[in-house]
């Protein structure tokens, strides 16, 4: 090998070698030296950016107050709803309460009373449930437990009777046999007899009132009874003096008693027109007006015509 050629031999391996110190400078790489103190910080805590955990006594302070906290929110936000539905309810309040001006006076119209309602939109009272399912013991019970309700026995039970099946059926059965007692049996002041009777009397006189017919066929067994209650009712008061000495609760009876179912023929004018007279027709002169049974027995009869103050 020449000379010159031994010397770019050497040239070419001086640039390789400079080239390998460059690449050896570039990928160098700085270890530094860690404490075992610090490598075991590391193994507990790998993340250097996360916080350690809190203790348990930490974790039950921090829920404590958190609950705390959230005991006052609910106490303030149910206080606030309370007052929010206070205000609807005034503001409601306040809304249906209108005036009416002078031009509207004539629109408001009066609540119909419940009386006019359809039964079906309404409950049947007691003693329209009573007179309905025709319980004569029962509605007789009723009116003898209510006569110091007198009034409003006189608005409801005549409305209550029609009602029923068949109302004279079911009035002749709950007036009882009380009229075969006689006078003595009240004297006593037996207050069960004393209310029987005052009770049979009232059923006669709400089945006057209700204005119930007795003439169809399907009576005519209950109109029979209402004769044979008659006659027997005034034998007794004959046997006890004579229709002159009867009493006014007799007489009163005994003539709502035929005003309602007709009378006898045994019954003579001048019997009828006494108990009239004895039976204070001052006070039951209207319920006994509307009778067309007794009207039309009297009629034309200046004296009958008298008495009922037609």
């Amino acid at each position: 090998m020449s000379p010159s050629q031994l010397e770019d031999e050497e040239e070419v391996e001086e640039e390789v070698e400079e080239e390998v110190e460059e690449v050896e400078e570039e990928e160098e790489i700085e270890y530094v030296e860690v404490s075992e103190e610090e490598e075991e910080e590391e193994d507990q805590n790998p993340n250097p950016n996360q916080k350690p955990k809190p203790s348990v006594p930490e974790s039950i302070t921090n829920l404590k107050s958190l609950h705390g906290a959230l005991s006052d929110f609910l106490l303030d936000y149910n206080s606030l709803h309370q007052t929010l539905d206070s205000i609807n309810s005034s503001l409601d309040a306040v809304s249906t309460i209108k005036t009416p001006t002078n031009s509207s006076l004539n629109a408001v119209k009066t609540p119909e009373p419940e009386a006019s309602l359809p039964v079906a939109e309404r409950q049947d009272s007691e003693v329209e449930s009573l007179c309905r399912s025709n319980a004569p013991k029962a509605l007789r019970k009723y009116i003898m437990t209510h006569l110091s309700e007198i009034d409003r026995l006189r608005r409801e039970v005549p409305e209550a009777l029609k009602l029923a099946f068949v109302p004279e059926k079911l009035v002749l059965e709950a007036m009882g046999k009380f009229y075969l007692q006689g006078c003595k049996a009240y004297e006593h002041g037996d207050s069960n007899a004393i209310n029987c009777r005052r009770a049979g009397i009232l059923l006669l006189e709400f089945y006057l009132i209700a204005g119930c017919p007795v003439a169809s066929a399907s009576s005519q067994s209950v109109k029979g009874g209402a004769m044979d209650a008659a006659i027997s009712w005034r034998k007794r008061i004959i046997s006890e003096g004579g229709i002159e000495s009867a009493s006014a609760v007799d007489a009163l009876g005994l003539v709502l008693l035929v005003a309602a179912f007709g009378v006898p023929v045994e019954f003579k004018a001048k019997e009828l027109y006494t108990l009239l007279r004895l039976c204070n027709l001052a006070k039951n002169g209207d319920v006994l007006r509307r009778s067309t049974i007794l009207v039309q027995k009297v009629q034309g009869n200046a004296r009958g015509f008298f008495l009922l103050g037609t």
